[in-house]
């Protein structure tokens, strides 16, 4: 788990507001409804339908050291698309064309990312706000209210975890890349490019962009990461090379 990220995500567990969600979600049974509706609307994938996928759930699972294994729906959908969710048991919703686009290992890496956010509690997380950011209301505002910001805040960093864990679960820093990437461009284009290379020009291309000294693109530039909900990919790239030469290899030998 990155580092801020850690300290992020804690902060907003212990946040009364997100206490107070929690009990709310628990007393009207919220998220039992919600897997009503989720197995009656989308196919659900299981051992017997789908075993190249639960075993690699298993094997992210015993990699991760997470005791329960999620239960997965396909939802029919053009974006790319996969999520975790939930609270007495996390939910993995996996878009058909992600899986479409996908190979074998990429679809490992993606799957075993998710796993570690269901370890590092980002299943619970991302359940309270889905039902925060709701136009149906679902929370009280004095819940909600508090929450937002905050929300938006955590999804700037929780996504370096997600692709360290992507890193450490294929060993290929190209496949996490290619998966980090994947629906931004081809997989022609994403396959042709050697991410691992310092020297490559999508790595020159990032720097610029983030090292532009210009004031009115820099200013620009920050004004516009205040308003998105994920950090620029060329952020992801940046951090995740960082870690890859830096605490990758130390991590690699602890889990061997």
């Amino acid at each position: 788990q990155h580092p801020t990220d850690r300290v992020i995500s804690e902060k907003i567990m212990k946040m009364e507001a997100f206490q107070k969600a929690l009990q709310f979600i628990s007393k009207n049974s919220i998220e039992k409804q919600i897997r009503i509706i989720y197995s009656s609307s989308y196919a659900q994938l299981t051992p017997e339908n789908s075993p190249v996928i639960f075993k690699m759930l298993e094997e992210a699972a015993e990699l991760w050291d997470v005791s329960v294994l999620p239960e997965v729906y396909i939802k029919r959908c053009y974006p790319m698309m996969a999520t975790i969710e939930g609270m007495e048991k996390p939910i993995i919703m996996i878009s058909t064309t992600f899986l479409e686009s996908m190979s074998e290992q990429e679809l490992w890496g993606v799957l075993a990312s998710e796993m570690a956010g269901i370890k590092n509690g980002f299943c619970t997380i991302k359940f309270v706000e889905k039902l925060c950011s709701s136009s149906q209301g679902l929370l009280p505002d004095v819940i909600t209210g508090p929450l937002q910001l905050a929300f938006r805040n955590w999804h700037k960093y929780a996504q370096y975890s997600f692709d360290r864990a992507n890193l450490i679960a294929t060993g290929d820093f190209n496949t996490t890349m290619r998966n980090t990437l994947l629906g931004e461009t081809s997989n022609e284009i994403l396959g042709g490019i050697s991410f691992d290379d310092p020297n490559c020009d999508y790595m020159k291309q990032c720097r610029e962009f983030l090292n532009n000294e210009d004031k009115l693109t820099g200013s620009i530039r920050n004004i516009n990461s205040v308003f998105l909900d994920n950090p620029y990919y060329a952020s992801r790239y940046i951090e995740l090379f960082k870690f890859y030469q830096t605490e990758y290899y130390d991590l690699i030998e602890d889990y061997m």
